[in-house]
């Protein structure tokens, strides 16, 4: 009897500690999802090293590891089964960036973005004055949707049925572009960041309110933008779901946030590219740093 209460104790206590504290957990949870990919690789390490050298704690090392293994590839194993296989078809290349509002020198942008020569781009934290630099710097004629309102979408084929949702604080912007292959819609999103309480609550309720707006279209569609979640968050697996949206599959996301400011390929793959079951996605990359705490992703697509 006594062991069992010194066992309980402890547990009854830890207990009522995570209902006392239930958000700042939620928030800590959070948070770490953005590095996950660093912290299942050191967990494999580490019990690797412990299974070797503490032959008594090989059992729950070995489940431990077999959870986190299982986590870690949750994501790519979806993708891979969502992701069409496209032979002979017309392929497109589009691109997300998270420009940063408050960059005065986007010269290094423009000369890059005309070399790359995307057919579709949807740009965040963006601002109606940078739509003239931008479309004069081009070399080809972009068609921009009606609703520039933080996102803008510009495609090289013409775009129609344009929608502004409201999201709490932040909006969901989306066009039909009418491709040569067909029509495709192509929404941009750019949810709240992790800086606080606050805004994890406000972020939560954003990536919960997706797969309502994007399910109501009937089209081909592709949905990117800064989601300030990796695909390890739960909110993410739940909108590629529910909104049968696939990446492409990847062992290692690309990182496109925190550290590559200063050159170096660490950080967290906030940035998505997603599609729905019948379009391809191939060949992902990121950009250089331009001014901004976020790489651009690219990637290309066919319908």
């Amino acid at each position: 009897m006594k062991r069992a209460t010194l066992l309980l104790l402890p547990l009854a206590l830890a207990g009522l500690l995570a209902l006392r504290f239930a958000t700042e957990l939620s928030w800590v949870f959070a948070a770490s999802l953005l590095f996950w990919h660093y912290f299942a690789f050191g967990v494999l390490v580490t019990g690797g090293l412990s299974f070797i050298c503490l032959k008594r704690w090989r059992a729950p090392l070995i489940v431990i590891s077999g959870a986190v293994i299982a986590s870690y590839f949750s994501p790519l194993i979806s993708d891979m089964l969502k992701n069409p296989s496209h032979k002979d078809r017309a392929v497109y290349k589009v691109i997300s960036y998270n420009w940063l509002f408050s960059s005065s020198d986007r010269s290094a942008f423009y000369a890059w973005l005309a070399v790359e020569d995307p057919d579709i781009l949807s740009i965040q934290e963006f601002n109606k004055k940078d739509l003239g630099p931008l479309l004069a710097s081009q070399p080809r004629a972009y068609f921009v949707s009606e609703t520039r309102d933080d996102v803008v979408i510009l495609s090289r084929f013409p775009l129609s049925e344009d929608k502004l949702d409201k999201v709490g604080s932040r909006r969901l912007v989306s066009a039909t572009a009418n491709l040569p292959s067909g029509a495709v819609r192509v929404f941009g999103a750019h949810a709240p960041t992790l800086r606080d309480i606050d805004l994890l609550t406000q972020r939560n309720s954003y990536l919960a309110r997706l797969p309502e707006l994007i399910a109501r279209s009937d089209k081909p569609q592709l949905v990117m933008g800064d989601f300030n979640a990796t695909p390890w968050e739960p909110l993410v697996a739940r909108l590629k779901s529910k909104a049968g949206l696939h990446e492409a599959p990847r062992l290692v996301p690309l990182s496109t946030r925190m550290a590559v400011r200063r050159q170096l390929d660490v950080g967290s793959p906030i940035d998505h590219i997603m599609a729905s079951h019948t379009v391809h996605l191939r060949h992902c990359r990121t950009g250089p740093v331009m001014a901004s705490d976020h790489r651009p992703l690219i990637c290309e697509f066919s319908i």
